[in-house]
């Protein structure tokens, strides 16, 4: 754990545990999103289900403020999001069918073809929107077809 004390480490998971549903951020590097990860791992390497339980409400809510004027990158947008829950099935923290669970965010992705892609808040401007793309296609036995 690096230069973090048990009694550090404690306090800022209690921190975050007691914190978490007030990040107005609901993205992948700074948000909800990146927060529901952690709690995801660290309730598997820790077999705690109350940190599997605090994911999944992270998650719920993260679901429900969801909305048409989020940014579409990576890094505090609807691709980092779908990048996050398509990871959560794909590495078994949770079970759903990602087309149906994403279907709105491949949507709003899609629509933003890459000439009219400006910035997407990442190193490249356009590797947060593929990197969303190219994840969705691993899942897909068929390859990705946009709804």
């Amino acid at each position: 754990m690096g230069n973090l004390i048990p009694s550090t480490y404690e306090q800022a998971l209690t921190y975050l545990t007691t914190n978490s549903s007030f990040t107005g951020d609901l993205g992948l590097f700074h948000g909800r999103m990146g927060l529901i990860l952690f709690f995801a791992h660290y309730a598997r390497a820790t077999q705690c289900k109350h940190y599997e339980d605090i994911a999944g409400c992270l998650l719920d809510e993260l679901y429900e403020e969801i909305h048409e004027n989020l940014p579409v990158n990576l890094e505090n947008g609807l691709c980092g999001i779908g990048w996050g829950i398509e990871y959560l099935v794909q590495q078994g923290f949770m079970e759903g069918d990602t087309d149906e669970i994403l279907a709105d965010i491949d949507r709003k992705v899609m629509e933003l073809g890459p000439a009219r892609i400006t910035t997407l808040g990442f190193i490249h401007p356009l590797y947060g929107n593929d990197l969303h793309v190219i994840n969705r296609f691993r899942n897909d036995a068929n390859g990705f077809i946009p709804p």
